[in-house]
């Protein structure tokens, strides 16, 4: 299966977030952003974005629900959240458990994709429910080459 293919299953799902990792300079970004094209959601380079336009609060002390938050108004089909380990890699674990939490149990508005470096805590099986179909919704970038 190609990640295209995968994201438009993920967008009939109940529970349709995922997080998409890897390690440095493997191709996820190149890859998401052709397939974000193609299937006509939206792209955020986190990491640009907060560089451009710094949130309300500072990025030291933002939580998990925070991030949501500045988000909270987009409405596209889905979103990738893009050059997001600055952000991550500053939670506590038990923050970056809560930020998986929140993506695994949204059920409503877009179909939100945290794009992310390999991180231990990600390899940890029961941190999101398998889709409907059983395939995981943290999904490794060597999956799809």
């Amino acid at each position: 299966m190609d990640l295209e293919e995968y994201m438009k299953i993920q967008l009939t799902e109940r529970y349709r977030c995922f997080i998409l990792c890897g390690a440095g300079l493997t191709g996820k970004t190149k890859l998401v952003r052709k397939v974000i094209g193609s299937m006509g959601g939206k792209y955020i380079d986190v990491l640009e974005q907060f560089s451009e336009n710094p949130p309300a609060v500072s990025i030291d002390s933002m939580r998990p629900e925070q991030f949501f938050k500045q988000f909270e108004l987009e409405k596209e089909k889905m979103i990738v959240f893009d050059n997001m380990d600055f952000l991550f890699s500053l939670w506590t674990e038990n923050q970056q458990r809560e930020f998986i939490r929140k993506l695994d149990m949204k059920s409503n508005g877009s179909s939100l994709v945290a794009v992310l470096h390999n991180y231990k805590l990600l390899e940890e099986t029961d941190l999101m429910k398998n889709n409907s179909k059983g395939q995981k919704r943290i999904v490794n970038i060597a999956d799809f080459l």
